[in-house]
Formats: structure tokens, sequence, C-alpha cells
């Protein structure tokens, strides 16, 4: 018993593979709900959940970019890169069509260096325009379920944690106007998760994972600072809680997310 404890303490991902693969089905449905208003004629922009889930999906909407507000800007990042390359089989460090010729590897609101970019190769600019949006709000949601875990909350708990920062109206509504570039804040709570997983251990390796994810947050829409601001800010408060020892672990946690973070 205390043996299959302590195996479990030293886990960087505190729950097991039956529980993980649980929250991803569950965040799979999650993200399919609150995804759902993109397939209805939203004629009324206002409260009211009830009225878009009653409604009929509308698949044509599917098949046409999004024009409102600001979507043609961020759509755009995403074409250049996906057209470059399927077309004139090129690295998309360019971008011809804006301003008559400007950097798109340095355009910090592009999304080139990201995993998401292969879906895009592989299903198209539509399918991966609306399948990346999907996949954020599964992964802000496990990464909230694994974010009460490590704080050692109960599953019932963690569901909730998990569903309440992608359900929120901050991040829909930024999606609804276009702003694609606000995406990687669904990375905020594995960066959290893993900052904490890295003091718990006193191990560097989950906070290189963490790393990673600033990582995104930065190549995937230049969303790092509130990222930063918010490690700074968890880490202080721990820091006044802990000894020096774990202060320690604690820099090289950090010195390591910044390494990898750039």
């Amino acid at each position: 018993m205390n043996s299959g404890a302590s195996d479990e303490a030293r886990r960087i991902f505190p729950l097991n593979a039956r529980e993980f693969a649980w929250v991803t089905v569950g965040s799979l449905v999650f993200a399919a709900v609150f995804l759902y208003p993109i397939l209805c004629e939203i004629k009324y922009l206002g409260p009211g959940l009830h009225d878009w889930l009653v409604a009929p999906p509308h698949f044509n909407n599917l098949s046409e970019l999004p024009i409102n507000n600001d979507s043609d800007l961020f759509d755009q990042l995403r074409w250049v890169p996906y057209y470059t390359l399927t077309h004139y089989h090129q690295w998309p460090f360019w971008n011809p069509y804006k301003c008559g010729g400007m950097s798109m590897l340095g355009n910090p609101e592009s999304a080139i260096v990201t995993p998401f970019l292969i879906i895009y190769l592989v299903g198209g600019l539509l399918p991966g325009i609306f399948l990346e949006i999907y996949l954020h709000i599964a992964i802000a949601f496990v990464g909230g379920y694994v974010l009460g875990r490590e704080l050692g909350l109960r599953p019932i708990a963690c569901v909730v944690l998990a569903g309440m920062f992608p359900s929120s109206s901050w991040l829909p509504l930024h999606v609804a106007f276009g702003h694609l570039n606000f995406l990687p804040a669904a990375y905020f709570p594995w960066i959290i998760a893993m900052l904490l997983a890295a003091c718990r251990l006193g191990q560097a390796f989950p906070a290189a994972i963490g790393g990673l994810f600033c990582a995104l947050t930065l190549t995937e829409g230049n969303y790092w600072r509130l990222s930063r601001c918010a490690l700074r800010r968890v880490c202080a408060r721990r820091d006044r809680r802990g000894t020096a020892a774990r202060f320690a672990v604690r820099t090289r946690s950090r010195g390591v997310l910044s390494a990898v973070h750039g």
C-alpha cells in the first residue's frame, strides 16, 4: 500500500492511465459542446446557450472561412504558411502578400513553429482552423484537470476546475472574434501544473515540459507575456512558503523554464 502511494507520488502526472483516458474522452466531449455554436446560424449575439444547443447544425459553416471581425487577419496568417508549403514546397519564412512583403517567421502573431501545422498540411486549411480551435479547448480541459490533481483535489473538483477556464467567456469570445492568437492560453494550466510538479518532485524535467508549453505560447501567437507573469506570480507565492532547499529547486525549475522558453 505504501509502495503504491510512493510510486504515485513520484509520477510527473498524478493520475493513472485509466483516469487519464477518461479525462481525454471527457475533454473531447466538452470541446464539442463549446465548439457547437460555430455550426449555428447566430442571429443574436447575447446570452443563452440553450438557443444554440437546440438549433440544428449548419455544416456549411465549415465550408467557408470566417470573415467576421478580425478573422481575416488571423486566417491569412494560417493561409500563407499552408499555401507556401503545399503549393511552392518552401519553408514559410516570408509573406509576399502583405505590405509588399514582410517576414512570416518573424511575425509574432503567426503560427508556424507548432505541431498544429501538421493538421493543416494533412487536412487542409478549413479543417485545420476548426480542429485547432477544437483541440485547444480539449487541451485546456485536460490541463485544468491535471492541475487540480497536482493541487491535491478530488476528481469531481478537478472536473470543475478543468471546465472553468475554457468555458469562461474570455477565451471563447476572443476566438469568436477571430483572435486565434489567444488559443495558446489553453496551455496555462499545463504550465502551472508542470511548475508545481517540478517543485513536488525536486526535478527539472517537469519544468522542461512546462518550458515547452511556454515556448508554444510564443510560437503559436505571441501570448507568452501573460504566461511568464503567471509563472512569476506562482513562484513568488510558493517561494514565501518554502524552505531554502525548495527555493533552490524552484530556482532551477524556473531556469529550465526560461531556457526552454528562450
